[in-house]
């Protein structure tokens, strides 16, 4: 492979010197981008790579995935990470608790129920309540236990500082929590990037790419930015975006990848076929976005002419398989916890207001039967 990789720098460059001054660089280019993808099969040594180059590697989590934690375990458990990585930053936590989670991954004793308000008490509801998180935050713990006393991993905090016991009516709940990337960018430029820190931030798929489809060609507000438009705005070329695929979520690109990669692999695409690819194979044919329009609250439809190409949003492919388990919370955490239980209900009751519709009280329910 490395010997047709070198035959076809060393072709382009005959190309290049063939071609008017004003055609070759162009025309190499177009021979460039038109080399097939090739697959990585170690994919953690290829993601400890990208740290050599890039401050930042965003790795989209597809939540509650089985194999996607596994994954991520085996990763941060490798020696190699905890000589690279100074930082994680996790979605499922609240800044309100940095401090906390700072004594349980330094080997503090901290008793359980304490550590679970990290990400129990977060603006999103239910969804880090699957064992997969309190595992995740386990096992780097363990991680750092066999780390030097001078060089200790730290699991930083991203999502807004909500207090849930100051909420009791829609009007309570801050409208920028709506919109909670602008948190997660602040806590990197002050923990990560002005202390010339490395970090994994795991991320939901959603948050990470560079830029996403527009309605038209009016810019994204900053307080509404993705974490990885924000980041790709301020400080161009610091991140290494990797959208993960497992199972069928984005049906059209894990058709593509199948077809390239056994599962378990790395598909790096800048430079390739795949980049110039249309993104729709990532957002689907078309997407409905809403923008402020004469003051009032408008669908778009934004079909495939309109989404960038795929090279604009991701760098690499990380391909875990063509199925997947979804790990949910368990019943008996509710069953167990009336209190709980009666909290959450409380707060879905509040942010369906607030957000326009319930979108959680199925989901409980149906995890409350599963007992």
């Amino acid at each position: 492979m490395k010997w047709f990789l070198r035959s076809l720098e060393v072709s382009i460059l005959i190309l290049a010197s063939s071609l008017g001054p004003r055609d070759s660089i162009a025309q190499a280019g177009q021979l460039l981008a038109s080399a097939p993808p090739q697959v990585v099969r170690d994919p953690e040594a290829a993601l400890i790579g990208a740290f050599r180059t890039h401050s930042l590697v965003l790795l989209g989590e597809v939540h509650g995935s089985a194999e996607m934690h596994a994954f991520m375990r085996a990763f941060i458990s490798s020696p190699e990470f905890g000589r690279v990585v100074d930082d994680i930053v996790l979605e499922a936590t609240n800044v309100r608790y940095q401090s906390l989670l700072d004594r349980y991954i330094a080997g503090d004793s901290v008793p359980r129920d304490s550590l679970r308000l990290v990400w129990r008490n977060s603006t999103q509801l239910m969804l880090w309540d699957s064992p997969l998180y309190e595992e995740l935050v386990e096992t780097i713990r363990d991680a750092n236990r066999k780390l030097s006393a001078g060089h200790k991993m730290r699991v930083l905090t991203s999502d807004p500082p909500i207090d849930w016991g100051a909420v009791n009516t829609p009007s309570d709940f801050p409208k920028s929590y709506g919109y909670r990337d602008w948190q997660t960018t602040e806590v990197i430029e002050r923990e990560v990037l002005a202390r010339n820190h490395r970090a994994l931030v795991i991320f939901g798929e959603a948050h990470i790419g560079r830029t996403s489809p527009r309605a038209d060609s009016a810019p994204v507000p900053a307080e509404r930015e993705s974490v990885g438009e924000a980041l790709a705005r301020k400080h161009p070329g610091v991140a290494y975006v990797v959208h993960t695929v497992v199972g069928s979520a984005s049906p059209q690109l894990e058709a593509v990848v199948r077809d390239l990669a056994a599962p378990n692999t790395l598909v790096p695409i800048a430079g390739t076929s795949l980049a110039n690819r249309n993104s729709s194979l990532l957002f689907g044919k078309s997407i409905t976005l809403f923008r402020n329009i004469n003051g009032h609250r408008t669908a778009v439809t934004v079909n495939a002419d309109a989404m960038p190409p795929l090279g604009a949003v991701i760098d690499a492919i990380l391909y875990l398989g063509p199925y997947s388990q979804d790990i949910k919370p368990e019943a008996s955490l509710y069953l167990d916890e009336p209190q709980y239980l009666a909290e959450v209900r409380r707060r879905i009751a509040i942010l369906s207001q607030v957000y326009g519709g319930d979108f959680w009280t199925d989901e409980l329910n149906a995890i409350i039967k599963r007992r």
